[in-house]
C-alpha cells in the first residue's frame, strides 16, 4: 500500500509476520509514533484524493467512511490494544488485582476456574469512531498538521471492564455535542474514574493474556 510521497506500509511483512503471536499488540515506542505518522498520512491522502474527484458517488462516500474509520480504529491501537495502552480505568485494574491472585499459570488449578464475563477487559472508545470520522470528513483543508491535531484529541481508548463498558453503553452516544468540550463527557457521566499509567498494562497482561477480549 503506497502512503504519501513514495512510503511502503507493509503491514505483515514489518511487523506480524514472525511466528511470534503478538495478540495483545505491543509496539515499542518508537514503532507505534512512526505507525500513527503514517496513519496521518493516510488520512490526509485518502480526503485530498476524495475532494479532488469530478464525481462523488454514494459508494464513493461509504468507501472513505470506512477506509477512516479503519485508519481511527488503527490510531488508537498502535501503542496497543491491551498492553502498551497507557490509559486504563480503576476497575480494570481492579480486575486484574483480583484475578492475580489465582493461580492461572498452573494449568491444573486453572482448569474449571472461569472468569466472569464482567471482569473481562475491553479496548473502549472515548470518543466514538462516527464523530471522529464525522470531524475528519469536515476538515476543509486536511492536512496532516491539522488531522494529526484532530485525532490527537479525539482517537483516544481506555481498557475498561465489561461491566464498565456496558455503563457507557447506558451512557450512549447521544453526547456528540458535547465532545468537542470534553472528550470524557461519557466517562465522566458514568462515573468511570481512568488512570494513565504507562507500565501498569504491560505488568497486568505479559501473565494474563486470558483476562483480554479478542476482537
Amino acid at each position: 500500500m503506497k502512503v504519501g510521497n513514495n512510503e511502503t506500509m507493509s503491514w505483515r511483512s514489518s511487523r506480524f509476520s514472525n511466528s511470534e503471536k503478538r495478540a495483545p499488540y505491543d509496539n515499542p515506542a518508537a514503532e507505534w509514533r512512526e505507525l500513527r505518522e503514517i496513519l496521518i498520512r493516510l488520512a490526509s491522502t485518502l480526503l485530498r484524493c476524495f475532494a479532488r474527484k469530478a464525481r462523488k458517488t454514494e459508494s464513493d462516500m461509504m468507501l472513505l467512511k470506512k477506509l477512516l474509520d479503519k485508519v481511527v480504529w488503527a490510531y488508537t491501537e498502535a501503542p496497543g490494544k491491551y498492553r502498551g495502552n497507557p490509559i486504563w480505568s480503576i476497575g480494570a485494574i481492579g480486575s486484574y488485582k483480583k484475578w492475580n491472585s489465582q493461580c492461572w499459570k498452573n494449568p491444573k488449578k486453572k482448569k474449571g476456574l472461569v472468569l466472569p464475563d464482567d471482569d473481562r477487559l475491553v479496548h473502549e472508545h472515548v470518543v466514538p469512531r462516527k464523530f471522529v470520522v464525522s470531524k475528519l470528513l469536515n476538515l476543509a483543508n486536511p492536512t496532516e498538521q491539522r488531522i494529526g491535531s484532530l485525532l490527537r484529541k479525539f482517537a483516544l481508548a481506555a481498557i475498561v471492564t465489561r461491566k464498565e463498558n456496558r455503563r457507557l453503553r447506558r451512557h450512549g452516544n447521544d453526547s456528540s455535542n458535547n465532545f468537542e468540550r470534553d472528550p470524557w463527557i461519557r466517562y465522566k457521566s458514568a462515573k468511570i474514574r481512568i488512570v494513565n499509567h504507562t507500565r501498569m498494562p504491560r505488568q497486568i497482561c505479559l501473565a494474563h493474556p486470558e483476562l483480554l477480549t479478542k476482537g
